[in-house]
């Protein structure tokens, strides 16, 4: 389930992402006033995962990105990336084939969900 968060957080997760683009704030505002649909809320967070904007914002974005990678709808980034707190988040190709954040695991996911 997506959640929204006020417009405080969401200035405060704006400031901690400081290399998000104008694309990405747009999206964002948009997914905070609820008016993207499902498919666009997905792939702005995979962008965000990509970029490693989702791991150094706000915790509710980081949250999100994890549920989208556990339920096979978003995958890990293509390069690794450190969180607001130094944590590393991997690749997609430095995780296990066929678990949590590849390829096998989403395309799995999908399938299961046909």
């Amino acid at each position: 389930m997506l959640t929204h968060t006020s417009p405080l957080m969401f200035a405060a997760a704006l400031h901690s992402a400081q290399e998000t683009t104008m694309e990405n704030v747009d999206n964002i505002i948009d997914f905070e006033n609820g008016e993207q649909e499902q498919d666009e809320t997905i792939a702005m967070f995979q962008r965000m995962i990509n970029d490693g904007t989702a791991w150094r914002m706000q915790g509710s974005y980081g949250r999100q990105a994890m549920a989208l990678i556990e339920s096979g709808q978003c995958i890990l980034g293509e390069v690794g990336h450190r969180d607001y707190y130094g944590n590393y988040v991997p690749s997609r190709t430095e995780v296990k084939p066929g678990t949590k954040g590849s390829v096998e695991y989403a395309d799995a996911m999908q399938e299961a969900a046909q």
